[in-house]
């Protein structure tokens, strides 16, 4: 009764102390959390003025969108090196930022890497092997695959608990089978959830401390920090990784140069291969990232325009955290900011892919051959 009641205090005081503008920007209001050790002394090159292909006034639209609909912070990179960085509501690159389900995709990331070290030997294991707490119960024989791909059928969590409570393991384990796993796609932070608790059992170390190891410091990336339901609790995968705007465009370019930094493969290119592989039941996700076909996906809103290529994926957070990758371009845009209603997740990606295309014409007017870009194949 005493842990229950401790419990209750702990989500009315997080829930009452929650910030104004749903804490994107402030880093230090939620404990605890558990740091990401990052690699500082490396750097993301910068393109020399002139150098790069995109224009400037492409890039003055791009800012002009973003600034306009309550962004903080814009990024481009643009063949391995930042082409713009751009800041508000008062922060710089150094500043840590919450945004929210991106995070989703770090820890698929993170699972590839435990796969390809043999700590997990398939996707298509049943979660019961590590969460022994469903031994014999229906729900352990979901697989790894079916909770990447937001089809295991559990109910949606109950959120208040997992959110704000103390032992988000045990509330997203309490979470019951509504439909057959492999059934019906549906959007769930739970699968995200177990997920980072089997990434931790199969590897035996803290989420923060193998996601450091394995991706972090090989990604060249700053601290980081992850929010945690207790002190030395569960990290809270699906959601509230803390990290700059340059270091979600290193997760961009990890995933664009294939799972390369440099001459290292961090992450092996088959696991990148079948993160960016539709699901059958949704052709717009993949493994914890979402795909930019010709039509927004389930949960977005109405879109002006398809992507002016097939090749667009995203890494998708509350409140319009973006990062767009389209590998056909070499590009990564990162989007931080407050909550934008009227996003319109198409305008920056296609800004930049139709002035690159306008420049390679310009660059090879006689050329006829077919485009580098997937989406004119």
């Amino acid at each position: 009764m005493l842990a229950l009641a401790a419990g209750g205090c702990t989500m009315t005081r997080r829930a009452l102390s929650w910030p104004e503008l749903d804490g994107v920007l402030d880093e230090d209001w939620y404990v605890p959390r558990d740091r990401i050790a990052g690699d500082p002394r490396a750097k993301l090159p910068r393109a020399a003025p002139g150098e790069d292909a995109l224009p400037d006034a492409a890039l003055a639209r791009m800012v002009g969108y973003a600034a306009d609909h309550n962004s903080c912070a814009l990024l481009i990179v643009h063949r391995d090196r930042i082409v713009l960085e751009r800041y508000w509501c008062g922060l710089d690159h150094r500043s840590r930022v919450n945004a929210w389900s991106m995070a989703k995709t770090v820890n698929a990331l993170a699972l590839g890497v435990a796969v390809a070290r043999g700590l997990v030997r398939s996707v298509d294991q049943p979660v019961g092997t590590w969460l022994t707490e469903w031994a014999g119960d229906a729900r352990g024989k979901i697989t790894l695959r079916q909770l990447l791909q937001m089809t295991s059928g559990l109910r949606m969590g109950n959120m208040i608990r997992i959110h704000l409570g103390e032992d988000a393991a045990a509330a997203a384990l309490d979470t019951p089978l509504v439909i057959a796993p492999g059934t019906e796609f549906r959007y769930n932070n739970v699968n995200a959830l177990l997920i980072g608790l089997v990434i931790a059992r199969a590897t035996g170390e803290r989420w923060a401390d193998f996601v450091s190891e394995a991706l972090w410091k090989p990604m060249g990336a700053s601290d980081a920090a992850v929010w945690l339901d207790a002190e030395g609790g569960t990290a809270k995968t699906y959601c509230c990784l803390l990290t700059t705007a340059r270091d979600w465009a290193r997760v961009g370019l990890l995933m664009l140069n294939r799972g390369r930094v440099g001459a290292r493969q961090v992450v092996p290119e088959t696991w990148i291969e079948q993160m960016l592989t539709p699901s059958p039941l949704e052709e717009n996700y993949g493994f914890q990232v979402w795909l930019g076909y010709s039509r927004p996906p389930c949960r977005f809103g109405d879109w002006s325009e398809p992507f002016a290529t097939t090749d667009v994926f995203m890494l998708v957070g509350r409140d319009e955290q973006r990062v767009y990758v389209v590998p056909g371009h070499d590009l990564v845009i990162v989007r931080l900011g407050h909550a934008a209603r009227d996003w319109d997740d198409p305008v920056l990606p296609n800004i930049a892919i139709e002035a690159l295309r306008r420049s390679s014409a310009l660059l090879n007017p006689t050329h006829t051959g077919a485009s580098r870009d997937p989406g004119n194949i």
